[in-house]
């Protein structure tokens, strides 16, 4: 009766009921009370793993940042040495071509017993400079071979 007075109903049942319908309301709100707090402890894990997976990508891309720029010195290096070794080598060809063109022009001389005027057409690049080092060592040892003829006959000779 007592219950029945505060609730301002005269049917028990209707009491039972909206008590039922109450508590399964209550349950409903603390079932979805606890899920989301799981839900926000999920978040939480989730932002924490985001924010250290991005400060670790962050650190990965500042070193391949780091590996590029390093990269990219080393290559400006190797450009100015493969010009120093590309000039040196146009030196060389150059300095080649024309000990091959005074060889030219003495065995002419030799060969007429004067300078004919005229210039041999050489023409020594990078795929046949080893063809006119062989010529140049050639030459080399003929005057050498002379020469050691001529310190031999004068060795003789005295």
């Amino acid at each position: 009766q007592t219950i029945q007075m505060k609730m301002g109903d005269d049917d028990l049942s209707s009491i039972i009921k909206k008590f039922i319908a109450h508590e399964d309301h209550r349950l409903v709100a603390e079932n979805a009370e606890k899920e989301l707090a799981k839900k926000r402890i999920e978040i939480a894990r989730l932002q924490q793993h985001g924010a250290s997976g991005t400060s670790k990508h962050r650190a990965i891309l500042d070193g391949l940042d780091a590996k590029l720029v390093k990269a990219g010195a080393l290559r400006e290096s190797y450009q100015a040495k493969y010009q120093v070794v590309h000039t040196s080598i146009e030196s060389l060809v150059q300095g080649i071509n024309e000990i091959v063109r005074l060889l030219h022009r003495n065995r002419r001389e030799s060969k007429r017993g004067g300078d004919s005027g005229e210039e041999s057409k050489v023409c020594v690049n990078v795929s046949n400079i080893m063809k006119y080092l062989e010529m140049i060592e050639g030459e080399i040892n003929t005057l050498i071979e002379g020469f050691a003829e001529d310190d031999v006959s004068n060795h003789h000779a005295s």
